[in-house]
C-alpha cells in the first residue's frame, strides 16, 4: 500500500512541475521545471511496473484459494 502511495504522490508531483513547465515563459525556467517533471513521471513508471509481476501473483493466488474452496465446497455437499 505504501509503494501505491509513493507512486501516487510521484506522479501528481510530475503533473505539477509539467504543468509549470508549460507555463514557463523562459528556456531556462522550462528547464527547471521540465526535467524534475520527467523525472518525476518516469520514477513513477518505473515503481508501477515494478509493482505489476507481484499483483498478478497476488490475484493468481487469490483465484486458485477461490477455486481450492469451491472443491472442497463442492465435494461436502
Amino acid at each position: 500500500m505504501v509503494m501505491v502511495a509513493v507512486q501516487a504522490a510521484l506522479f501528481v508531483a510530475g503533473l505539477w512541475a509539467g504543468w509549470r513547465f508549460f507555463e514557463a515563459e523562459t528556456a531556462l525556467s522550462a528547464l527547471h521545471w521540465g526535467l524534475p517533471a520527467a523525472v518525476l513521471v518516469l520514477m513513477s513508471l518505473i515503481i508501477k511496473l515494478g509493482m505489476m509481476p507481484q499483483l498478478q501473483a497476488n490475484r493468481l493466488m487469490r483465484e486458485l484459494k477461490r477455486l481450492q474452496l469451491q472443491a472442497a465446497m463442492a465435494r461436502k455437499g
